[in-house]
């Protein structure tokens, strides 16, 4: 990261509860509108799902305060690196942009920091 210098800076803080009453209500409609295949796999194949996805859910908020704009849903994508921490994939235009994420979640709130550093 020599030379990179901060782009912007995100957190966001989601209730659990709040993520699991949408997927009970629209179900795939929403899975599929703001998460990529990748992460409903991950998420969905976990036990406690609704905290997973609401870290994710997270993830994509802090991203976009970072941005300082908000993109579809889909450009952020939260993936596990090979060591199971989280790893940003941004699908922007602008691709000198890179992420970095920190996730934790419990059974009631899910929160996620989101640095992005750049040229």
């Amino acid at each position: 990261m020599s030379g990179n210098k901060i782009y912007g800076l995100g957190v966001d803080l989601v209730e659990v509860e709040r993520i699991g009453s949408l997927v009970a209500k629209w179900g795939e409609r929403f899975l599929e509108r703001v998460y990529t295949e990748k992460e409903r796999r991950y998420c969905l194949g976990r036990s406690r799902s609704a905290e997973h996805l609401a870290g994710r859910f997270a993830a994509k908020e802090a991203a976009f305060k970072a941005l300082g704009r908000k993109v579809s849903w889909k450009a952020v994508e939260t993936v596990s690196s090979s060591g199971g921490a989280p790893r940003l994939l941004l699908h922007l235009e602008r691709a000198s942009l890179e992420g970095h994420v920190s996730i934790s979640h419990t059974k009631k709130l899910a929160v996620a920091y989101v640095l992005l550093v750049g040229d």
